[in-house]
């Protein structure tokens, strides 16, 4: 756990995957359940102290769980985590994962969603043809601890679109309300650097599993 504890403190670029360590893996799961019980509590204190009510969406249908255990964790892995570790083999796994996003975001008719995301793919197919590629990988390296807190805090604060209705209140606490999904992009961000994006992926489904079970 102190190696977990010191690599957040100052993330660094680790160019391999280790092998999985199982004891510390469920360790990393148990610690971050327990912050999120705390950041649960500290969530309906908020509620209470300023009045508004944070209504989160959510299904229990069988088709919202089977989303937010297999389907949900694989797709915001690679959108989120996969990068972390940039080279052309995941440039083309995150920008076909996207043309799939997008494709269904269409069919949905959710063009501005599905504009955005044609242009993340443009970017890059870019990044992928020209020799950009090694200038920007070198840059993400040696400032590897802030992309990797950016990755987090995106991760994180994307969440926000989970509550029913997003208020003045709810855009200013954004920060706090989605407190444990930051917390969780760190510990998914260290499992996913040192174990491999695999491995992000399955915390994270029993991570959701765990939420949907409590």
């Amino acid at each position: 756990m102190k190696e977990f504890v010191n690599y957040i403190e100052s993330p660094y670029f680790l160019p391999k995957n280790e092998k999985i360590n199982i004891k510390q893996f469920l360790k990393l799961l148990l610690l971050n359940f327990a912050i999120s019980i705390f950041l649960g509590f500290l969530l309906i204190a908020i509620s209470k102290i300023t009045g508004e009510k944070l209504d989160v969406n959510q299904s229990l249908s069988l088709k919202f769980k089977f989303y937010v255990i297999f389907i949900g964790p694989i797709l915001e892995e690679i959108y989120f985590r996969l990068l972390l570790r940039i080279s052309k083999k995941n440039l083309i796994i995150f920008s076909v994962n996207n043309l799939f996003v997008t494709i269904f975001f269409v069919l949905n008719k959710h063009y501005f969603i599905a504009g955005m995301l044609v242009f993340i793919n443009i970017l890059m197919i870019l990044l992928i043809q020209f020799k950009t590629l090694e200038v920007v990988k070198r840059f993400l390296i040696n400032n590897f601890n802030y992309y990797f807190y950016v990755s987090a805090i995106l991760f994180g604060i994307l969440h926000i679109f989970n509550f029913n209705v997003l208020s003045v209140q709810v855009i200013l606490l954004a920060f706090i309300l989605t407190s444990k999904q930051i917390t969780g992009g760190i510990f998914l961000g260290y499992i996913r650097m040192k174990y491999g994006i695999k491995y992000s992926m399955l915390f994270h489904s029993l991570v959701n599993l765990i939420v949907l079970v409590f």
